[in-house]
């Protein structure tokens, strides 16, 4: 705990020497420090034994925040993957009615995503376990029967019958490729309907569709297009 402490102290400590960050949220993380209490210090905790249900459920998403060539080297298949020092410019990419599980190796960079996201409205934790203990739990018929319900949450019904869309913006990461996945979720809620909405970036991943060029857009598991960006208005024309 007094690891996450400084952590946290050091955080507060480089809002102090950015003047451009004073003023809003200087005052967004003096009200998290305000407000922090003894079940704010339990709640902002998770292990993987708790994360895994959450996850399989789709009431929260993981949140990779090491480096990207952290992440290249290697990765799990399921994190969405935002670097701890691109979070803030890519917020809007985080739902904020999910609980968001930021996690890292061990805990130091997921303890300050926390901290960071908490102070932004966002109910956040971070993996006190990190992304090796997560690797170690899922191993054998635990990781066969987390994917097999994550697979059947994605091919879940709505409420109506009908099938949940499942809506993939394929890019490592561009500007481009955020610029497209926040209009996805733009058109979607215009459009009013039940959608699943992942953003995949690693490459392996990228190639099962045969894409060379990104962003790329796809769409219950058909290419709609690649190589470029669209706009909100453009995305609900595409849409049912």
């Amino acid at each position: 705990m007094k690891r996450i402490s400084l952590l946290i102290c050091l955080f507060v400590m480089v809002m102090d020497f950015q003047p451009s960050l004073v003023g809003a949220a200087d005052t967004e993380f003096e009200s998290f420090l305000t407000h922090f209490d003894y079940e704010t210090r339990d709640d902002m905790k998770i292990d993987s034994k708790s994360l895994i249900p959450l996850l399989a459920s789709g009431k929260a998403i993981l949140v990779d925040v090491r480096f990207r060539e952290e992440v290249a080297a290697w990765r799990t298949g399921f994190a969405m993957v935002i670097p701890l020092n691109e979070l803030p410019t890519r917020l809007k990419e985080l739902p904020k009615n999910k609980i968001i599980v930021a996690a890292c190796p061990h805990k130091d960079r997921s303890a300050i995503a926390m901290a960071y996201l908490r102070s932004k409205g966002y109910d956040a934790k971070y993996l006190t376990d990190g992304l090796l203990g997560l690797g170690e739990y899922l191993r054998g018929e635990r990781a066969r029967d987390f994917m097999e319900d994550l697979d059947k949450r994605s091919k879940k019904q709505n409420q109506t019958g009908e099938l949940i869309m499942k809506i993939e913006v394929l890019g490592a990461g561009c500007a481009k490729c955020r610029t497209l996945y926040e209009a996805v979720q733009a058109a979607v809620k215009e459009k009013g309907i039940d959608a699943e909405i992942i953003k995949t970036e690693d490459i392996p991943s990228i190639m099962k569709y045969g894409v060379m060029s990104t962003p790329a857009l796809v769409i219950d598991g058909k290419v709609v297009f690649s190589g470029k960006t669209a706009s909100a208005g453009e995305i609900r024309g595409l849409l049912p």
